[in-house]
């Protein structure tokens, strides 16, 4: 699930887990709503999200009162917000890197 690449300045420590939280709103955008999952660390992805107020949803738990799955409905208009910012920010690196593509040209 790691997809930041290895040349990001910030890829470790908490800067680290801010992208990767970032990186999981954006795959639940590409999905259609409502995305269930049953894997760990995106349970643990959308709980954090979904207590900062970005995602709306609900998880499930077993009889040992483990989270199994979540399912997430839609995100909050500030969840919205903070991925469209990120569409922002991105554009603006792939415009960054493509000028100096041209300008090493």
């Amino acid at each position: 699930m790691d997809s930041i690449p290895e040349f990001w300045p910030m890829r470790a420590g908490p800067a680290k887990k801010v992208l990767m939280n970032v990186a999981f709103l954006g795959r639940v955008a590409e999905q259609p709503l409502p995305y269930l999952t049953s894997d760990p660390e995106e349970i643990q992805h959308f709980e954090l999200l979904r207590s900062a107020g970005l995602l709306t949803g609900t998880t499930s738990v077993n009889e040992e009162g483990a989270t199994v799955s979540a399912q997430v409905t839609d995100f909050t208009p500030e969840g919205r917000a903070l991925l469209a910012m990120d569409v922002q920010l991105q554009r603006m690196h792939l415009r960054g890197l493509l000028r100096r593509l041209s300008l090493a040209a």
